[in-house]
């Protein structure tokens, strides 16, 4: 799954920055930055990530969280199995502060308990069979191939081109090939633009 900073508030304006955040602002998304080095469900809070004269001078920081007045954020990253199955996001605006020790203790407290509410929602028949039906779906709208569907799912599992040549049976040359196809039918230039389509088509955020 994809990760993402979900923005749930109507003042907001949710739809035009949902579209802003997938388009511009994921990849530079300094969050983005504990993923790789994290195996099992973690709590974090924004401030702890970068030093705060750093952070205050991204790109993601100046453009997208000040604008919308959330300077501050912290949440839960849900793994289950080594693999990010959701995010918990939660923001703080400059007058009420950053989160406090007691907070993130909070937080902590509760992220297992999160983490297997998520995975056993996203695994039961229902969250299953409607995962399956978005999925087929997205798969009809873009006319794509049965090879193109597995190929899909295997990125969407973190698989590189080389594992999926591997799983696949296949060569390098036709992953790259497939995966060109997908890119171009999806009208997408990169894997993390390609998982945060599906991620938004599916209902992930």
């Amino acid at each position: 799954m994809v990760l993402t900073r979900g923005i749930f508030t109507q003042k907001i304006g949710l739809d035009q920055k949902k579209k802003e955040y997938i388009e511009h602002f994921y990849e530079k998304d300094y969050l983005r930055y504990v993923y790789d080095i994290i195996t099992e469900t973690t709590v974090y809070r924004d401030t702890d990530i970068m030093e705060e004269e750093v952070r205050t001078k991204t790109e993601f920081y100046r453009h997208f969280l000040m604008p919308l007045k959330i300077p501050y954020g912290a949440g839960i990253l849900l793994m289950r199995d080594k693999k990010l199955i959701g995010i918990i996001n939660l923001f703080r605006n400059k007058e009420l502060g950053d989160f406090k020790d007691k907070d993130i203790y909070i937080l902590d407290v509760l992220k297992k308990h999160l983490a297997n509410i998520t995975y056993n929602l996203l695994h039961d028949g229902i969250g299953v069979k409607n995962l399956e039906s978005k999925l087929e779906k997205l798969y009809d709208d873009y006319h794509l191939s049965d090879r193109e569907k597995e190929v899909i799912r295997l990125l969407r599992q973190g698989k590189s081109n080389l594992d999926i040549s591997d799983e696949m049976m296949i060569s390098l040359s036709t992953v790259k090939k497939h995966v060109y196809n997908i890119y171009s039918k999806l009208n997408v230039k990169t894997r993390t633009q390609l998982l945060a389509h599906l991620a938004q088509r599916l209902g992930w955020f």
